[in-house]
């Protein structure tokens, strides 16, 4: 309270006085309906979407002194709207192809439409050792785990830290948080809203790993690494969100395995 709004929202200040202009020059209310504002708060940039009215305060004589602003943010609905309509679309628009190959090239594309919640990704097919092979020995077989082609996503510091990661993550059926690197942070909030503005992928903290584990019978476990979006909190809806995502694929690749399996057999009985 009594702070001057350029110094309160400085991050954002070019945009707000943006509308406050167009308030004063017309003299009357401006609306924005779900814009989106990168805030400085709870100790990084985040993503933030408001709905506001900027009503001009109007002197005698016509002149615009001030505003009375009233705000709703929408955050909330437009985040879990957009998740929604992924996994929606999802569901919908995969034509089962012949191939793991096929399928995660359909998968990408439409994960490419929304960079705010995946704006990196992967999926990998790892070959679990059999309980008496040595851990050891699974570095010396390049054809062990193969990748089915990144969405900008570049997680591993060698093959090996991969692999040691897989080798981890298949004893738990629940994804697993992985610190990359640590985020650039610049002095003040309105160097980190430049910095940050549109490059999620500059900044990236976290990633979510979530094994497809599609039989128990099965050798080979694939895996879906997702990045996450640092201007998002890592929260329960984030991570219920990729749990959501990751059962889509295990369905998908469910009927693409089933499918290979039933041709096999009919090239047998051929």
């Amino acid at each position: 309270m009594g702070q001057s709004a350029a110094i309160a929202l400085v991050e954002v200040w070019g945009q707000v006085d943006t509308l406050l202009e167009e308030g004063r020059r017309a003299c009357k209310p401006v609306q924005v309906e779900d814009a989106l504002f990168r805030l400085f708060r709870h100790g990084y940039i985040e993503e933030c979407y408001f709905s506001s009215t900027f009503l001009p305060l109007v002197e005698g004589d016509g002149r615009v002194v001030g505003f009375y602003e009233s705000v709703i943010e929408t955050t909330k609905r437009i985040v879990t709207d957009r998740r929604a309509k992924v996994l929606r679309k999802l569901k919908e628009q995969i034509t089962l192809g012949r191939s793991l190959q096929d399928f995660w090239d359909q998968v990408r594309e439409i994960l490419r439409e929304v960079p705010g919640d995946v704006p990196q990704a992967n999926l990998y097919a790892f070959h679990e050792l059999d309980s008496k092979e040595p851990a050891t020995s699974n570095l010396q077989h390049p054809r062990d785990v193969l990748e089915y082609g990144s969405l900008g996503l570049d997680v591993w510091e060698s093959r090996e830290d991969m692999i040691f990661t897989f080798l981890r993550a298949c004893e738990s059926t629940e994804p697993i948080i992985l610190d990359v690197r640590e985020p650039h942070s610049p002095a003040s909030p309105s160097k980190r809203a430049k910095h940050q503005e549109d490059r999620f992928h500059i900044a990236r903290q976290k990633v979510i790993l979530s094994p497809l584990r599609l039989s128990d019978e099965l050798k080979t476990v694939n895996y879906f690494v997702m990045g996450t979006n640092p201007q998002r909190p890592l929260d329960e809806g984030y991570i219920d969100f990729a749990k959501s995502l990751s059962n889509v694929l295990v369905v998908s690749l469910k009927s693409i395995i089933s499918a290979q399996e039933s041709e096999a057999e009919q090239a047998m009985l051929e």
